[in-house]
This record gives C-alpha cells, structure tokens and sequence, in this order.
C-alpha cells in the first residue's frame, strides 16, 4: 500500500469520527449554532495554519468577486451543513454515517446533468442500489415515517447541495489553495449561519458538552482529516482516495457502537453493505 492510500485511510477513520462528534453535539445544541461554531472556529484554525505555511492570505480579494466561491460557500457550507446537522440531530450517528456515503452518487448525476459527463449503465445501477440501501437503512424493511425518517430524509436533502457543490470546486481548485479555499468558505458560510441564528434563537451561548464535541469535530475534520486527505490527494489517484471513503462509516460505526451502544439490525446491516458496496464501486469507476 502506497502512501497516498494509507493518508487516505487515515483521513476516512478521522472523518468518520468526527460525524459522530458533530451527531451528538447536536443534540445538545440548536443545530444551526452547532454549524456556526464549527465553521466559525474552523476557519480561525485553518487560516492560521495557512499563514504558517506561508498561503496565499491574499486570494480573499479574488475568492469574493468570484461566482464559484460563493457557489460552493452557499451549497455546501450553508445549506448543506444547516440540512445535515439537523437530520443528524433527529437520527443516529450511524444512519449518519451510511447515508453520506450516497455522496459520490450526487457529484456523478451532477456531473452528468450539469457538465453533461457521461454516464455508464453500471453507475446508474449503482445509484439504484445507494438509494435502495439508503431506504433499507431507514426503515428497517418498515415503511412507517416517523421523526428518525424525517432526519434521514434532511441528510438525505443535505447531499444535494454538498454533491452539487464539487461542480464549482473543480472548476476553482485549478487556480486556488484547497486549504485556503476551505477557511475563507467556511468563514464566509459561518458568518451567514451567525447571522441566522442571531435572528431564529434567543441565545448563542451552546452548552459545554455540545462546544467539547464540536471541537472535537473540528479537530478530527478540518484540522487533520482534511489536512490528512489533502495529501492523499497528491500521492495518489483520487478515485482510490474517494473509494477509501467508504471506511468511514465503518469506522464512525465502531465509535457509535462502544460509545453510544447504537447498531443495526439485519435488514439495516443488507442496506449498509449495499451502500458500502455500490459507493465504492461508483468512486472506482471514475478512475478511467
């Protein structure tokens, strides 16, 4: 194993537990401050790493005046972020977990209907099976709706703007740093979300348990997760980095497992596997 995989594989464990972090903080807080703070925070953070590493600061100038910046900080650091960590406080870390690995399903049927990229029979048979496992996960083979359904249906929701936003992330990725990208998109994301919660909650302190997750969130995502799969990405192909992924929710899995006692019963276990499966296969068949 190379080490672009090995950072990659590293990167998907973290990731993984940092969606359970973000899970439970925010259901000990208002999601759309647990949001706020974890963007806000976030890009202090990684604006700070990036004067250390000598980036280019400067490149807000540009960032502001340009369409895809503003594209990618609403679709995915607003409304995508707002939409999922509100399904996440409705449902469990690890229905969470497995939903989100319908992510590569997006960006292909976007990819296809705005970029007009072709798209194979095997990909669509693999969307099917994604969104067939999705609705095994939520259910559970029943077809009641209720409120655990209503949250993986916004996480669900969440993937349309968060696939959507990798259209004008490969378009200014070609000319902008990554991780500047991702601290000027999260502040400018965090101060529209402040903005909302100063108008929709009565008050912005979150709780200290919620603020010790969402750290914690922080850390493992946006300080060394994505730090960690950046790298991956410039040591190996990405569609093996995209298809390591697919740990996430395996490792995010165990944490909820030990930490919180959540499992899956039989026919949720049949969707995971479908999802794991299909996702995998989807990230594998763009390599060409």
């Amino acid at each position: 194993m190379n080490r672009g995989s090995k950072l990659a594989i590293f990167s998907a464990i973290l990731i993984g537990i940092s969606i359970v972090f973000q899970s439970q903080a925010s259901k000990l807080a208002q999601p759309v401050l647990v949001a706020t703070y974890a963007l806000l925070i976030s890009s202090v953070i990684l604006l700070a790493i990036s004067k250390v590493l000598n980036k280019k600061l400067s490149a807000v100038k540009e960032l502001k005046n340009n369409a895809d910046f503003w594209k990618i900080t609403m679709s995915r650091n607003v409304f995508g972020t707002f939409l999922l960590l509100y399904g996440m406080s409705m449902t469990t870390s690890i229905n969470s977990l497995v939903i989100l690995r319908l992510e590569p399903a997006f960006v292909i049927l976007f990819g296809y209907a705005l970029l007009r990229e072709t798209l194979k029979q095997k990909e669509i048979l693999f969307v099917i099976a994604t969104i067939i496992g999705a609705v095994l996960i939520s259910t559970s083979g029943n077809l009641s709706f209720g409120p655990a359904q209503i949250g993986d249906l916004l996480v669900f929701s969440s993937l349309l703007f968060l696939g959507y936003s990798y259209i004008p992330s490969r378009r200014i990725m070609k000319k902008t740093d990554p991780l500047v990208l991702t601290a000027y998109s999260n502040l400018f994301g965090g101060i529209v979300l402040l903005l909302l919660s100063a108008i929709v909650l009565d008050n912005l302190i979150m709780p200290v348990n919620a603020l010790v997750l969402t750290m914690g969130s922080i850390i493992t995502f946006y300080v060394v997760g994505l730090s960690l799969w950046f790298a991956a990405l410039k040591n190996t192909e990405a569609w093996k980095v995209a298809a390591l992924l697919s740990i996430t929710p395996i490792a995010g899995g165990m944490l909820s497992f030990f930490w919180l006692g959540e499992s899956l019963n039989l026919i949720q276990l049949a969707g995971a596997a479908i999802i794991l499966y299909a996702s995998y296969r989807l990230s594998s068949e763009r390599k060409s």
